[in-house]
């Protein structure tokens, strides 16, 4: 049908990738923008190819009100609901609830905004998760040390209410540490989301990457069945024998990894625990390499930072083209995406700049592989101890894909980059 649409909400993660796919299934595009949180969002692109565009109240109902009184104006008839930012899950639900699907429960919309309340959910129904505590940032100084003490340090403290997965997220080690971070949060705005400050906030356990593994699992969820669409582990570099970096975001497929299905059983139990019936989720979780599998967190949007894309490349189908499919009942192009691997040899490779101030460009030249430039975000020289106190949002200085034609020519160029990463010859200025 010509009306035919899908609403966005918000639509920051690999948005042109998102609205292409919409475009080619001959599709309408309704565009939800709040009115904050814009700083990773290229509004003027989504402008351009809204069918329906519009710029969002702060006052959240009344925005879903004067949305839907523009799609009815408009004759639009909306097949799905697509959000963008973790912040935006009630605001997605609600209008699933309205064009969609009638049985979205929105009471869980609201406990999936807040990461303590996740847990909870998880332990009412036995499912093993992260320990922690929920405070406020005006709650006493004792109340946050009390609750420190009971996790035990060195313990994780991040927001836990509206927000990222690495805004502001901080590994403690002494009751010092803990009361540093809270005196600066005091009146300071979200690291991610400008115009936003946490008051709200997780102290959680560390789990030590020695004994535990981080993998990513994207889910599509359509009318409460979940099927994985990529699964990405998060590779860690070793510094000093003591300290941890992100270097590679390496996906993976059960044809080689069948003993990941563990990893995909523990998830579906977690969304059918949060009552997940329709749209994208990002989750991230702990495994010991045997039965232990732990939530880090579900985040209520697709994965950011190149993923889709990378997702797309790997499997041959991305989890924007599977929903889409899925919302307009065809068979999408690989019923169980993470099942094989259409290009093996690609990856994310981060990179760090702590050599050259003020880079304009980075040196991608002479590779054998084929290098996309993902994002070239943080271009101020960091320090070369920068992995002691390590905050990957503020640290990453830029993200490439590689897509290489043979696992050697892929390690041969992570070498070659790396390589020019520690002499300075990386990061170039013009």
């Amino acid at each position: 049908m010509k009306n035919n649409a899908i609403i966005l909400i918000h639509p920051q993660m690999s948005s042109q990738c998102l609205i292409r796919e919409i475009k080619r299934r001959e599709l309408n595009v309704i565009s939800l923008i709040r009115t904050y949180e814009v700083a990773h969002l290229d509004i003027e692109f989504v402008l351009r190819h809204s069918d329906l565009y519009y710029q969002a109240e702060p006052d959240e109902q009344l925005a879903i009100n004067e949305l839907n009184s523009l799609i009815e104006a408009n004759g639009f008839n909306v097949i799905g609901v697509i959000n963008g930012i973790d912040s935006g899950r009630y605001q997605a639900d609600a209008l699933i609830k309205k064009h969609v699907d009638p049985s979205v429960e929105l009471d869980y919309s609201l406990i999936r905004l807040n990461k303590f309340k996740v847990n909870e959910a998880l332990k009412c129904s036995n499912i093993a998760s992260i320990r922690g505590e929920q405070v406020l940032l005006s709650d006493p100084l004792e109340t946050k040390l009390n609750a420190a003490d009971h996790i035990g340090f060195p313990c994780v403290i991040k927001p836990s209410q509206d927000t990222a997965a690495m805004a502001d997220v901080k590994i403690v080690h002494s009751p010092q540490e803990l009361l540093q971070y809270f005196r600066e949060r005091q009146g300071k705005e979200n690291a991610y989301f400008q115009n936003s400050i946490n008051d709200k906030f997780l102290i959680q356990q560390y789990i030590p990457h020695e004994r535990f593994r981080e993998f990513a699992l994207d889910f599509v969820t359509v009318n409460g069945t979940h099927t994985c669409v990529g699964i990405i582990e998060y590779v860690f570099e070793k510094v000093d024998d003591k300290y941890s970096i992100r270097r590679k975001n390496q996906p993976l497929d059960l044809e080689a990894y069948p003993e990941l299905s563990v990893l995909i059983d523990y998830t579906v139990e977690c969304l059918d625990a949060l009552h997940v019936r329709q749209g994208h989720t990002h989750n991230e979780v702990f495994w010991d390499g045997a039965q232990e599998v732990l939530l880090v967190e579900s985040n209520n949007r697709v994965a950011g930072s190149g993923n889709v894309e990378l997702y797309a490349l790997y499997y041959g189908i991305s989890p924007y083209a599977f929903y889409l499919d899925s919302m307009q009942a065809k068979m999408p192009e690989h019923r169980f995406p993470v099942a094989h691997a259409s290009e093996p040899h690609c990856l994310l490779l981060d990179l760090y700049n702590y050599t050259v101030d003020n880079p304009t460009s980075v040196n991608l030249q002479g590779l054998q592989s084929e290098v996309t430039l993902m994002h070239f975000r943080n271009k101020t020289k960091i320090s070369p101890q920068f992995y002691i106190a390590y905050n990957r949002l503020e640290s990453i200085a830029c993200r490439v894909m590689i897509r290489a034609s043979s696992a050697l020519e892929l390690e041969a160029d992570i070498e070659t980059l790396l390589a020019r990463e520690r002499d300075g010859s990386l990061f170039l200025v013009s």
